[in-house]
């Protein structure tokens, strides 16, 4: 039984760990691509002016 329990235990943890560094790596991710996007946009209205 408490093999059970701490089955459980650990399956949990490593869906809560896996979730939260999925959502660290996509939010760092679109960080990233909003920054490149800007730089981006920051360069053609340099070129514009």
């Amino acid at each position: 039984m408490a093999w059970a329990i701490v089955s459980l235990v650990v399956i949990a943890g490593a869906a809560f760990g896996g979730g939260y560094w999925l959502r660290v790596l996509l939010s760092r991710k679109a960080l990233t691509s909003a920054e490149h996007k800007s730089k981006q946009l920051l360069e053609e209205a340099g070129r514009q002016a």
